[in-house]
């Protein structure tokens, strides 16, 4: 079982760019006594697969990531960022600008309908400009969750905030 964390320590500065691509995010803060298993990372991520696909409408209304809360540095800011912007995706060894990830990834190529025509693209960073995710994309490989871990965020963005509430709640 998870333990929900409130306070102004978990502040996240919304700049006005994302108004025109996905305006709204929410987020929580896990804390779990003991280390995620295996087992619970399986369980999150078919969980939050079922959230995409439902609520979120295969991501096009709202898309969730989940991270290493201990890899987060607060505040964050969700902004946005160019097509040459570059960092290092899930899963991968290497940066990639968001051109490249939309271009050549396989979440990037199977999601990028949802922000093409957009000359800015959604972005969340810590206060030390890690990447925490490009959503509905794809998240960063700086706060990948792994077993041992205890501690965890979940943002959601999306094009309103009910649907954002709802598929947090």
């Amino acid at each position: 079982n998870f333990r929900l964390s409130e306070g102004s320590n978990y502040v996240i500065t919304v700049d006005k760019s994302v108004k025109q691509v996905r305006p709204y995010i929410v987020s929580l803060v896990a804390r779990k006594k003991e280390n995620l298993t295996n087992e619970d990372i399986k369980d999150l991520i078919a969980m939050q697969e079922d959230l995409h696909n439902g609520i979120g409408r295969r991501r096009k209304k709202a898309s969730i990531g989940i991270h290493n809360l201990d890899q987060v540095q607060f505040p964050l800011t969700y902004t946005t960022a160019d097509e040459n912007f570059a960092f290092t995706p899930l899963d991968k060894p290497f940066d990639c600008t968001i051109k490249q990830i939309l271009n050549e990834l396989d979440t990037g190529i199977e999601y990028g309908y949802i922000v093409t025509g957009a000359e800015r693209y959604p972005i969340i960073l810590d206060s030390k400009n890690t990447v925490l995710s490009f959503p509905p994309i794809v998240n960063s490989n700086a706060t990948k969750i792994t077993a041992n871990i205890k501690n965890i965020l979940v943002e959601v963005t999306a094009t309103n905030k009910r649907t954002a509430e709802d598929t947090i709640a």
